[in-house]
């Protein structure tokens, strides 16, 4: 692959780009509806797809089917990875799904891990997931970053590593409550162990894999960005406790708190996220909540 096309690149974009330009031999192209007054990016995004091997997409959930809507002229031989963590907030679809639907005919794979974009601009590194159907596909995504700090790892579980990247964030969220609550690391220990074994019943329900929990995408992820100060979830869940919101930001698990559970339908046996669902959306005592769950 020689041209790597971006839309969407804000923040995560933008570091996963950085990862591929220390490569020799790639071209890459970006576009956004903002001028992130980067040089890679165009401002027609005709020509930011023109001849693309790839197009990765990392635009926010509540935008990604008006923007896949509003694209043409992508040829069925491009790869389409999205790197997009939430679902629809109209129809629940998770991105991949949303791509699917629009160009049936191309290749589609799901990147997904423990992938700060802070981290990743600096250097750090760390292991991912790349899902696709088609094994050779993901494996030519595999090679495409092979010899930068990002190992992928493979899988065919597509479903399941786009549903983690919905799912952690929504209880990442409580993660950050704790910590704002001050609750201590052991309460924390806790919450982690039984969000996992939570997160295996989900995936479950959904159609997944339970062992894709045990991937980058799975606890990988869920524990970067529970522990990580930068994560917007976190952040969101700490500012919470403490009375601290800053605004300005999307927020996915927020966002996808009643998307995950109306696709789930019924919830009431999912203990941990109906914790969630009752502290940021019903206004239940946080601190009770959290108790309650452990108990």
């Amino acid at each position: 692959m020689k041209t790597i096309t971006f839309i969407g690149f804000g923040a995560f974009g933008q570091a996963v780009a950085h990862v591929l330009l220390k490569k020799q031999g790639l071209q890459i192209r970006a576009w956004d509806v903002q001028d992130t007054g980067q040089e890679c990016q165009v401002k027609d995004v005709s020509d930011a797809l023109k001849d693309a091997d790839m197009i990765f997409f990392a635009v926010p959930s509540q935008f990604f089917a008006s923007c896949i809507g509003s694209i043409g002229g992508i040829d069925e031989s491009s790869i389409l990875v999205t790197g997009t963590k939430g679902m629809d907030p109209k129809t629940n679809e998770l991105p991949f799904e949303i791509l699917k639907k629009q160009f049936p005919n191309n290749p589609i794979a799901v990147l997904s891990g423990p992938m700060l974009a802070d981290e990743l601009v600096a250097g750090k590194s760390t292991s991912a997931s790349i899902a696709s159907d088609d094994p050779n596909v993901a494996s030519r995504i595999q090679e495409l970053f092979s010899g930068t700090q990002v190992e992928l790892e493979l899988s065919e579980d597509v479903l399941g590593t786009a549903a983690l990247g919905v799912i952690k964030n929504v209880y990442v969220l409580a993660l950050g409550l704790s910590d704002g609550l001050g609750l201590g690391l052991d309460f924390k220990a806790v919450l982690v162990e039984k969000a996992r074994a939570e997160m295996m019943i989900i995936l479950n329900r959904l159609g997944a894999k339970q062992d894709s929990i045990d991937t980058p995408a799975g606890m990988g992820d869920f524990l970067a960005t529970g522990y990580s100060e930068s994560s917007r979830n976190y952040q969101y869940g700490f500012g919470f406790a403490t009375g601290n919101i800053q605004g300005g930001k999307t927020v996915e698990g927020l966002k996808n708190i009643e998307n995950l559970s109306a696709r789930l339908g019924d919830i009431s046996g999912l203990s941990f996220l109906s914790a969630v669902r009752s502290i940021f959306i019903d206004q239940a005592d946080p601190r009770t909540a959290l108790e309650d769950l452990i108990k």
